[in-house]
């Protein structure tokens, strides 16, 4: 049912699939292109989702699919969909909607590009297949409860919409809370707020696609302080290859975190500036090509040299280099996000590892650049930097790509300096 027309739907043959989308018992919704999270506004919805939603045809007109949203839905989720809208891609994944009773189910997504004549995108379809709940799912959980309460692991078992339905005895030594006081709560409850929203995007990423995700969380105790959880979150699924619910078992590490600091502060900084040293980078590096491909969003390496650093040392000493290195550390990690990694890579060179494609990353590096040019470090002598940067390929290693930033930092030394090359 065409709740707004615009010309690519206007097209005979597309009409005729929407005709045969009425009979679907799935169902099918095609909504105007948009960054934001379900398109900007309806464009066309079967009989199929009229009924499941509970919306009629008028009242859908000039909406976005942000009316199915609410208090369950999942705001990571909601993330990957808009960070994969952006880039034009393909999304397969699930959430919770709600009817226009306020009633809650969960859905299926796959959602595709439609595009026209000239290969761009002129819509977004969207099949929608509601998953139906699993009644038994706590009982099945409590089955289990003898055997899992004999772990020294936390064990939380939650359902698709991340609410939980078991915790084992563990869970409670290790959070404060007991099991009624969580069942039925969402796991997010445990979130301290020291993560970022990519974090948790990258985690949902990982569920939705059917992988397994490891990682170190930061949560909060019941009393307020902080611990650090080593997790595996899994899928488990039916005999159809359908995801039922999400199994995350985890260990307290606090201790060894603490213990480690210091530790970590030595080994991971450079003594001079403060900033991460190669050892750090080559960690996050390892952890990012280990993912799978293509990862949840891309990535690139921006490299930067200082311009006749030599020079500044040689005239006014190494004294004076040092203080220059210091002090750009400093300016650069004023303008970056807290997730950009920055890392002095050795004597007047600095690496930037951005989760951006590599255009956004180069107009990142425009703004750093202008910024450093701008600044007076010492009233004898300017500064300026040159920079490459090239986003990550399927088959990169570190090398590989460190590589093909550094040669555009070549470029950027031999086109006069003070510049930024992609490539």
């Amino acid at each position: 049912m065409i709740i707004e027309s615009i010309p690519f739907l206007d097209n005979p043959c597309v009409r005729g699939f929407l005709a045969a989308f009425e009979q679907a018992t799935e169902s099918v919704v095609i909504t105007a292109p948009h960054e934001d999270v379900g398109g900007e506004r309806f464009l066309y919805a079967n009989q199929a989702f009229l009924r499941r939603s509970g919306y009629s045809e008028a009242e859908l007109r000039g909406k976005s699919p942000r009316i199915l949203q609410g208090e369950k839905t999942n705001r990571a989720v909601l993330n990957s969909v808009a960070e994969a809208l952006a880039r034009e891609e393909c999304f397969i994944g699930q959430n919770t909607n709600y009817r226009k009773d306020g009633g809650e189910y969960i859905v299926r997504w796959y959602i595709a590009p439609l595009r026209d004549e000239a290969n761009r995108v002129a819509a977004w379809f969207s099949l929608q297949r509601e998953v139906p709940p699993q009644p038994n799912l706590r009982e099945e959980a409590l089955f289990l409860s003898t055997a899992l309460n004999q772990t020294a692991d936390s064990v939380i078992v939650t359902d698709l919409k991340g609410d939980i339905v078991f915790v084992n005895s563990a869970f409670t030594q290790m959070t404060g809370y007991s099991g009624d006081e969580v069942l039925g709560k969402n796991a997010r409850i445990l979130q301290s707020g020291k993560q970022s929203r990519s974090f948790y995007a990258d985690l949902w990423h990982s569920l939705l696609a059917g992988h397994t995700f490891r990682e170190t969380f930061i949560n909060r105790h019941k009393d307020g302080h902080l611990f650090f959880e080593e997790a595996t979150i899994s899928p488990v699924f039916d005999h159809h290859g359908e995801p039922l619910y999400y199994v995350a078992i985890g260990k307290d590490i606090t201790e060894l975190m603490e213990k480690s600091q210091s530790y970590a502060q030595k080994a991971y900084h450079d003594a001079l500036t403060g900033l991460y040293n190669r050892l750090k980078f080559d960690e996050v590096m390892a952890r990012k090509l280990a993912g799978p491909w293509p990862p949840p969003r891309p990535y690139s390496l921006v490299v930067m040299d200082i311009d006749n650093f030599k020079l500044i040392n040689d005239e006014y000493g190494h004294g004076v280099g040092d203080e220059v290195l210091k002090a750009l550390a400093g300016l650069l990690l004023s303008k970056l996000r807290h997730n950009d990694l920055l890392v002095r890579w050795g004597g007047e060179e600095f690496v930037l590892l951005v989760d951006n494609d590599a255009t956004k990353t180069a107009r990142l590096a425009e703004k750093l650049r202008e910024a450093i040019a701008g600044y007076r470090f010492d009233p004898r002598f300017a500064v300026t930097v040159s920079m490459g940067v090239s986003e990550v390929r399927e088959g990169d290693d570190p090398d590989s790509l460190f590589k093909r930033a550094d040669e555009m930092v070549y470029r950027s030394k031999r086109e006069g300096k003070n510049r930024v090359s992609v490539g």
